[in-house]
């Protein structure tokens, strides 16, 4: 119910998800007015994190021609596609 706190939530967030485009949105690219009217309909949360589980998902359940396109694709990607690409590979003996 603060908005200063969920603006600067949303300014978080936004840079986050858009910081590596070549041209990255901002929240102040759009208008003040549509912004505040936003607001008003979004509610924030604050969650505590006390415990995390995994699971890897690396196309293990997928045919041979489909974890190669998988594998392809992340190759082309970058340093951490390329990394992610090779755990793939791995997890399929």
């Amino acid at each position: 119910d603060d908005p200063a706190w969920l603006r600067r939530q949303l300014i978080a967030l936004t840079a986050q998800q858009e910081g590596r485009r070549p041209e990255p949105w901002r929240l102040d690219d759009a208008p003040a007015n549509y912004i505040a009217a936003q607001l008003k309909g979004i509610v924030g949360i604050e969650i505590a994190v006390t415990r995390r589980e995994g699971k890897w998902k690396m196309s293990q359940n997928r045919s041979a021609d489909d974890a190669g396109g998988v594998i392809a694709g992340l190759r082309e990607g970058d340093d951490a596609q390329r990394r992610l690409a090779q755990e793939v590979e791995r997890r399929r003996g």
